[in-house]
């Protein structure tokens, strides 16, 4: 082998970090969509995933999440909706998650003008003020004799 195939086959420790990374994000999301698609979501264990509701009664900005991905999996969007609004945007970011791995490799421009982006950081933290908004009406809504989730 050449010098230069040497070369060209050597990945510096922080690209294999990187690309580690990636794919440990890209399994765990295929395996949160893999478990969405695997249970129906009226067949979900009756397992309280949420500390908050279990120790208030009261539903969190993420309670309905888990049950959301189980009815966008299954086709029952308007379940989906009702559960948690938002559950659309995580399925949407496992979805960009499975499939970055993929698209870097094939667009290797494409990571570094989105991580260099404004919004890359404004996004996220946009969608968690939203969703802590959500979550804050949810409950004044609960505590004025609302439904409960």
């Amino acid at each position: 082998m050449t010098d230069a195939a040497n070369n060209a086959s050597r990945t510096p420790s922080s690209d294999r970090a990187s690309l580690a990374l990636r794919a440990t994000f890209a399994l765990g999301a295929a395996a949160v969509l893999g478990l969405s698609a695997w249970f129906k979501p009226d067949a979900l264990p009756k397992v309280e995933l949420c500390t908050f509701h279990r120790l208030t009664g009261l539903p969190c900005p993420g309670c309905g999440l888990t049950r959301a991905f189980c009815c966008i999996t299954h086709g029952e969007w308007t379940a989906a909706w009702q559960f948690n609004p938002f559950g659309y945007l995580f399925y949407a970011g496992c979805l960009i998650l499975i499939a970055w791995p993929l698209v870097n490799h094939f667009r290797p421009t494409l990571e570094p003008r989105l991580t260099q982006s404004r919004w890359f950081v404004r996004g996220p933290l946009l969608l968690l003020g939203l969703m802590w908004l959500f979550g804050m009406a949810r409950i004044i809504v609960a505590l004025l004799g609302g439904a409960r989730t």
